[in-house]
Protein backbone atom coordinates (compact mmCIF):
# COMPACT_ATOMS: atom_id res chain seq x y z
CA UNK A 1 0.00 0.00 0.00
CA UNK A 2 2.94 2.35 0.57
CA UNK A 3 3.86 2.35 -3.14
CA UNK A 4 0.28 3.07 -4.17
CA UNK A 5 -0.06 5.99 -1.76
CA UNK A 6 3.35 7.35 -2.77
CA UNK A 7 2.38 7.28 -6.45
CA UNK A 8 -0.95 8.96 -5.75
CA UNK A 9 0.70 11.66 -3.64
CA UNK A 10 3.22 12.44 -6.37
CA UNK A 11 0.81 12.17 -9.31
CA UNK A 12 -1.86 14.28 -7.66
CA UNK A 13 0.51 16.81 -6.06
CA UNK A 14 -1.21 16.13 -2.76
CA UNK A 15 -0.07 18.37 0.09
CA UNK A 16 0.73 16.54 3.31
CA UNK A 17 -1.52 17.42 6.23
CA UNK A 18 -2.36 16.25 9.73
CA UNK A 19 -5.04 13.90 8.36
CA UNK A 20 -2.49 12.39 5.96
CA UNK A 21 0.34 12.06 8.48
CA UNK A 22 0.05 8.27 8.46
CA UNK A 23 0.44 8.24 4.64
CA UNK A 24 4.03 9.52 4.73
CA UNK A 25 6.03 6.64 3.11
CA UNK A 26 8.98 6.91 5.51
CA UNK A 27 6.62 6.23 8.43
CA UNK A 28 5.69 2.88 6.86
CA UNK A 29 9.38 2.18 6.19
CA UNK A 30 10.25 2.86 9.83
CA UNK A 31 7.63 0.36 10.97
CA UNK A 32 9.00 -2.24 8.57
CA UNK A 33 12.53 -1.80 9.94
CA UNK A 34 11.35 -2.27 13.50
CA UNK A 35 9.47 -5.40 12.44
CA UNK A 36 12.56 -6.74 10.63
CA UNK A 37 14.74 -6.16 13.69
CA UNK A 38 12.21 -7.88 15.96
CA UNK A 39 12.07 -10.96 13.70
CA UNK A 40 15.85 -11.22 13.86
CA UNK A 41 15.79 -11.12 17.63
CA UNK A 42 17.31 -7.71 18.23
CA UNK A 43 16.15 -4.11 18.73
CA UNK A 44 16.79 -1.16 16.43
CA UNK A 45 15.61 2.43 16.52
CA UNK A 46 16.51 5.98 15.62
CA UNK A 47 17.49 8.19 18.55
CA UNK A 48 18.77 11.71 19.14
CA UNK A 49 19.65 14.11 21.92
CA UNK A 50 17.01 16.50 20.56
CA UNK A 51 14.32 13.93 19.83
CA UNK A 52 10.76 14.57 18.66
CA UNK A 53 9.10 11.19 19.10
CA UNK A 54 9.06 10.12 22.80
CA UNK A 55 9.70 6.54 21.61
CA UNK A 56 13.09 7.74 20.30
CA UNK A 57 14.24 9.15 23.65
CA UNK A 58 17.81 7.93 24.24
CA UNK A 59 18.50 5.72 27.21
CA UNK A 60 21.44 6.46 29.53
CA UNK A 61 23.91 4.56 27.34
CA UNK A 62 22.73 6.22 24.11
CA UNK A 63 22.77 9.68 25.69
CA UNK A 64 26.34 9.23 26.92
CA UNK A 65 27.57 8.01 23.52
CA UNK A 66 25.69 10.67 21.53
CA UNK A 67 27.16 13.43 23.68
CA UNK A 68 30.65 12.04 23.08
CA UNK A 69 30.09 11.77 19.30
CA UNK A 70 28.62 15.25 18.82
CA UNK A 71 31.90 16.70 17.53
CA UNK A 72 33.17 13.46 15.95
CA UNK A 73 33.81 13.18 12.16
CA UNK A 74 30.88 12.13 9.91
CA UNK A 75 30.00 8.44 10.08
CA UNK A 76 31.62 7.93 13.48
CA UNK A 77 30.32 4.91 15.37
CA UNK A 78 30.60 3.30 18.78
CA UNK A 79 30.42 -0.38 19.74
CA UNK A 80 30.43 -1.85 23.24
CA UNK A 81 29.36 -4.96 25.12
CA UNK A 82 27.22 -4.14 28.16
CA UNK A 83 25.44 -6.32 30.69
CA UNK A 84 21.76 -6.21 31.62
CA UNK A 85 20.55 -8.49 34.41
CA UNK A 86 23.72 -10.49 33.92
CA UNK A 87 23.13 -10.97 30.16
CA UNK A 88 25.69 -9.63 27.64
CA UNK A 89 24.27 -7.24 25.02
CA UNK A 90 26.16 -5.88 22.04
CA UNK A 91 25.36 -2.15 21.72
CA UNK A 92 26.14 -0.35 18.45
CA UNK A 93 25.48 3.29 17.56
CA UNK A 94 26.06 4.83 14.10
CA UNK A 95 25.58 8.59 13.82
CA UNK A 96 24.17 10.36 10.77
CA UNK A 97 23.89 13.98 9.72
CA UNK A 98 21.05 16.17 8.53
CA UNK A 99 20.33 16.06 4.78
CA UNK A 100 18.09 18.33 2.74
CA UNK A 101 15.04 16.10 3.22
CA UNK A 102 15.57 16.16 7.01
CA UNK A 103 15.49 19.95 7.09
CA UNK A 104 11.95 20.11 5.65
CA UNK A 105 10.62 19.22 9.10
CA UNK A 106 13.69 19.73 11.33
CA UNK A 107 15.22 22.95 9.93
CA UNK A 108 13.78 26.43 10.20
CA UNK A 109 10.41 25.97 12.00
CA UNK A 110 8.88 28.76 9.92
CA UNK A 111 9.64 26.76 6.75
CA UNK A 112 8.20 23.50 8.12
CA UNK A 113 4.73 22.36 6.92
CA UNK A 114 1.92 23.94 8.89
CA UNK A 115 0.62 20.64 10.26
CA UNK A 116 4.11 19.78 11.54
CA UNK A 117 4.29 23.10 13.41
CA UNK A 118 0.83 22.48 14.84
CA UNK A 119 1.61 18.90 15.81
CA UNK A 120 5.03 19.85 17.23
CA UNK A 121 4.91 23.53 18.33
CA UNK A 122 8.36 25.16 17.96
CA UNK A 123 8.04 26.60 21.45
CA UNK A 124 7.83 23.09 22.92
CA UNK A 125 9.77 21.00 20.40
CA UNK A 126 13.58 20.94 20.52
CA UNK A 127 14.06 19.10 17.23
CA UNK A 128 13.88 22.19 15.00
CA UNK A 129 16.82 24.36 13.99
CA UNK A 130 19.14 21.75 12.48
CA UNK A 131 21.59 22.83 9.79
CA UNK A 132 22.71 20.92 6.70
CA UNK A 133 25.45 18.45 7.67
CA UNK A 134 24.88 18.84 11.40
CA UNK A 135 24.61 15.67 13.55
CA UNK A 136 20.88 15.01 13.81
CA UNK A 137 20.70 11.56 15.35
CA UNK A 138 21.86 7.98 15.17
CA UNK A 139 20.81 4.41 14.52
CA UNK A 140 21.01 2.38 17.71
CA UNK A 141 21.06 -1.42 17.77
CA UNK A 142 20.96 -3.87 20.66
CA UNK A 143 21.85 -7.51 20.01
CA UNK A 144 21.55 -10.00 22.90
CA UNK A 145 24.66 -12.14 22.54
CA UNK A 146 22.80 -15.07 24.08
CA UNK A 147 20.77 -15.22 20.84
CA UNK A 148 23.97 -15.66 18.85
CA UNK A 149 25.49 -18.01 21.38
CA UNK A 150 22.41 -20.23 21.52
CA UNK A 151 23.51 -22.49 18.66
CA UNK A 152 27.08 -22.68 19.99
CA UNK A 153 25.78 -23.58 23.43
CA UNK A 154 23.58 -26.36 22.03
CA UNK A 155 26.41 -27.85 19.95
CA UNK A 156 29.08 -27.63 22.61
CA UNK A 157 26.94 -28.22 25.68
CA UNK A 158 27.88 -31.87 26.21
CA UNK A 159 31.58 -31.42 25.47
CA UNK A 160 31.89 -28.48 27.83
CA UNK A 161 30.11 -30.36 30.56
CA UNK A 162 27.96 -27.29 31.24
CA UNK A 163 30.14 -26.38 34.22
CA UNK A 164 29.82 -22.80 35.32
CA UNK A 165 33.53 -22.07 35.32
CA UNK A 166 34.17 -23.36 31.77
CA UNK A 167 31.07 -21.67 30.39
CA UNK A 168 32.02 -18.34 31.95
CA UNK A 169 35.51 -18.60 30.45
CA UNK A 170 34.13 -19.45 26.98
CA UNK A 171 31.63 -16.60 27.22
CA UNK A 172 34.36 -14.06 27.96
CA UNK A 173 36.47 -15.34 25.04
CA UNK A 174 33.53 -15.27 22.62
CA UNK A 175 32.52 -11.77 23.73
CA UNK A 176 36.07 -10.52 23.07
CA UNK A 177 36.15 -12.16 19.61
CA UNK A 178 32.68 -11.09 18.55
CA UNK A 179 33.28 -7.54 19.71
CA UNK A 180 35.69 -7.05 16.83
CA UNK A 181 34.37 -9.70 14.43
CA UNK A 182 30.87 -8.16 14.31
CA UNK A 183 31.95 -4.54 13.86
CA UNK A 184 32.25 -4.54 10.03
CA UNK A 185 29.06 -6.53 9.27
CA UNK A 186 27.08 -4.47 11.77
CA UNK A 187 28.24 -1.24 10.13
CA UNK A 188 27.04 -2.63 6.80
CA UNK A 189 23.75 -3.63 8.41
CA UNK A 190 23.35 -0.10 9.79
CA UNK A 191 24.01 1.37 6.32
CA UNK A 192 21.34 -0.84 4.76
CA UNK A 193 18.86 0.03 7.51
CA UNK A 194 19.48 3.75 6.92
CA UNK A 195 18.85 3.22 3.19
CA UNK A 196 15.53 1.50 3.93
CA UNK A 197 14.47 4.26 6.32
CA UNK A 198 15.36 6.95 3.78
CA UNK A 199 13.97 5.34 0.61
CA UNK A 200 11.30 2.89 1.81
CA UNK A 201 12.72 0.23 -0.56
CA UNK A 202 13.91 -3.28 0.27
CA UNK A 203 16.41 -3.53 -2.61
CA UNK A 204 19.69 -3.62 -0.65
CA UNK A 205 21.43 -6.82 0.49
CA UNK A 206 24.40 -7.55 2.70
CA UNK A 207 27.47 -9.28 1.16
CA UNK A 208 27.95 -12.64 2.89
CA UNK A 209 31.26 -14.49 2.85
CA UNK A 210 31.40 -15.77 6.42
CA UNK A 211 30.23 -19.07 7.87
CA UNK A 212 30.12 -17.98 11.53
CA UNK A 213 27.28 -16.52 13.60
CA UNK A 214 27.76 -13.10 11.99
CA UNK A 215 27.31 -14.71 8.57
CA UNK A 216 24.17 -16.46 9.83
CA UNK A 217 22.79 -13.11 11.00
CA UNK A 218 23.53 -11.49 7.60
CA UNK A 219 21.99 -14.39 5.65
CA UNK A 220 18.89 -14.24 7.85
CA UNK A 221 18.61 -10.52 7.24
CA UNK A 222 18.94 -10.99 3.45
CA UNK A 223 16.29 -13.72 3.53
CA UNK A 224 13.94 -11.41 5.41
CA UNK A 225 14.54 -8.62 2.86
CA UNK A 226 13.77 -11.12 0.06
CA UNK A 227 10.43 -11.96 1.69
CA UNK A 228 9.56 -8.32 2.30
CA UNK A 229 10.47 -7.36 -1.27
CA UNK A 230 8.46 -10.28 -2.68
CA UNK A 231 5.47 -9.35 -0.52
CA UNK A 232 5.81 -5.73 -1.62
CA UNK A 233 5.83 -6.79 -5.29
CA UNK A 234 2.81 -9.06 -4.77
CA UNK A 235 0.91 -6.28 -3.00
CA UNK A 236 1.81 -3.83 -5.76
CA UNK A 237 0.58 -6.24 -8.44
CA UNK A 238 -2.62 -6.93 -6.50
CA UNK A 239 -3.26 -3.23 -5.99
CA UNK A 240 -2.65 -2.59 -9.68
CA UNK A 241 -5.22 -5.23 -10.68
CA UNK A 242 -7.71 -3.85 -8.17
CA UNK A 243 -7.19 -0.32 -9.46
CA UNK A 244 -7.71 -1.38 -13.10
CA UNK A 245 -10.90 -3.24 -12.26
CA UNK A 246 -12.22 -0.45 -10.04
CA UNK A 247 -11.49 2.27 -12.59
CA UNK A 248 -13.35 0.27 -15.23
CA UNK A 249 -16.36 -0.44 -13.03
CA UNK A 250 -19.64 1.16 -14.17
CA UNK A 251 -20.52 2.25 -10.61
CA UNK A 252 -18.91 4.71 -8.19
CA UNK A 253 -16.47 2.97 -5.86
CA UNK A 254 -14.72 4.33 -2.75
CA UNK A 255 -12.30 2.23 -0.65
CA UNK A 256 -11.30 3.15 2.89
CA UNK A 257 -9.54 1.70 5.94
CA UNK A 258 -11.25 0.67 9.17
CA UNK A 259 -10.44 4.07 10.67
CA UNK A 260 -12.29 5.78 7.79
CA UNK A 261 -9.23 6.99 5.85
CA UNK A 262 -9.96 7.00 2.11
CA UNK A 263 -7.38 5.11 0.03
CA UNK A 264 -9.13 4.85 -3.35
CA UNK A 265 -11.64 6.91 -5.31
CA UNK A 266 -12.55 5.94 -8.90
CA UNK A 267 -13.55 8.25 -11.74
CA UNK A 268 -17.22 7.31 -11.48
CA UNK A 269 -17.23 8.39 -7.81
CA UNK A 270 -15.75 11.73 -8.81
CA UNK A 271 -18.57 12.27 -11.31
CA UNK A 272 -21.34 11.08 -8.97
CA UNK A 273 -20.23 13.10 -5.93
CA UNK A 274 -18.90 16.04 -7.97
CA UNK A 275 -15.51 16.10 -6.22
CA UNK A 276 -11.89 15.45 -7.21
CA UNK A 277 -10.25 12.37 -5.79
CA UNK A 278 -7.04 14.17 -4.88
CA UNK A 279 -9.00 16.54 -2.66
CA UNK A 280 -10.31 13.64 -0.57
CA UNK A 281 -7.56 11.01 -0.67
CA UNK A 282 -6.54 10.44 2.96
CA UNK A 283 -9.64 12.17 4.34
CA UNK A 284 -12.35 10.46 6.41
CA UNK A 285 -15.09 8.64 4.48
CA UNK A 286 -17.80 10.29 6.60
CA UNK A 287 -16.78 13.69 5.24
CA UNK A 288 -18.39 12.76 1.92
CA UNK A 289 -21.82 12.95 3.56
CA UNK A 290 -22.89 15.95 5.67
CA UNK A 291 -25.13 13.79 7.86
CA UNK A 292 -22.16 11.60 8.89
CA UNK A 293 -19.57 14.27 9.72
CA UNK A 294 -20.11 13.78 13.48
CA UNK A 295 -18.68 10.25 13.12
CA UNK A 296 -15.21 11.64 12.32
CA UNK A 297 -14.65 12.35 16.02
CA UNK A 298 -16.66 9.42 17.44
CA UNK A 299 -14.82 6.16 16.75
CA UNK A 300 -17.20 3.91 18.71
CA UNK A 301 -20.26 5.12 16.79
CA UNK A 302 -18.26 4.84 13.55
CA UNK A 303 -17.50 1.16 14.25
CA UNK A 304 -21.17 0.40 14.93
CA UNK A 305 -22.16 2.10 11.67
CA UNK A 306 -19.66 -0.05 9.76
CA UNK A 307 -21.43 -3.18 11.03
CA UNK A 308 -24.88 -1.85 10.10
CA UNK A 309 -23.81 -0.75 6.62
CA UNK A 310 -22.66 -4.28 5.82
CA UNK A 311 -26.08 -5.72 6.64
CA UNK A 312 -28.25 -3.70 4.24
CA UNK A 313 -28.11 -0.94 1.61
CA UNK A 314 -28.16 2.57 3.05
CA UNK A 315 -29.59 5.80 1.67
CA UNK A 316 -27.31 8.82 2.17
CA UNK A 317 -27.49 12.47 1.21
CA UNK A 318 -24.65 14.18 -0.66
CA UNK A 319 -24.16 17.66 -2.05
CA UNK A 320 -25.03 16.16 -5.44
CA UNK A 321 -28.24 14.47 -4.21
CA UNK A 322 -29.28 11.18 -2.55
CA UNK A 323 -27.27 8.01 -3.22
CA UNK A 324 -27.70 4.37 -2.26
CA UNK A 325 -24.66 2.73 -0.68
CA UNK A 326 -23.80 -0.97 -0.53
CA UNK A 327 -20.69 -1.78 1.50
CA UNK A 328 -18.56 -4.89 2.03
CA UNK A 329 -15.26 -5.62 3.82
CA UNK A 330 -12.20 -6.85 1.90
CA UNK A 331 -9.42 -8.72 3.75
CA UNK A 332 -5.89 -8.03 2.47
CA UNK A 333 -2.53 -9.37 3.66
CA UNK A 334 -1.98 -6.23 5.75
CA UNK A 335 -5.42 -5.33 7.11
CA UNK A 336 -9.12 -5.25 6.33
CA UNK A 337 -10.43 -2.37 4.24
CA UNK A 338 -13.93 -1.55 3.02
CA UNK A 339 -15.41 -0.93 -0.44
CA UNK A 340 -18.49 1.28 -0.74
CA UNK A 341 -20.51 0.96 -3.96
CA UNK A 342 -22.51 4.14 -4.61
CA UNK A 343 -25.43 4.52 -7.01
CA UNK A 344 -27.73 7.53 -7.51
CA UNK A 345 -31.15 6.87 -5.99
CA UNK A 346 -33.69 6.01 -8.61
CA UNK A 347 -37.09 7.70 -8.44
Amino acid sequence: MRDYLSAELEQGHVQLSEKRYGMIPVVAAGRSVRTAAAELGFAMQQTALRYRNPDNKPDAFEKRVLQRLQDAPPGKHHAEVVYSNGNPIYRYIQTFRAGKSCLKCHGDPQQAPKFIRERFPPSKDASYGYKLGEPIGAVSMQIPLNVLFGRVQRNLGRELGMTAAIFAGLLLVLVAVLRSALLVPLRRLADVMQHILASGRFDRRLPVSRQDEAGLLMRSFNALMDRLQQKEQEDTASESRFRELAEGAPDALVAFLANGQIIFFNRQAEELLQVRRYELLGSHFAQLFPELESLVQNMETWKRRLVLWQEQPTLLQTVAGPVEMTMSPVASSDETYYCALLRPRRP
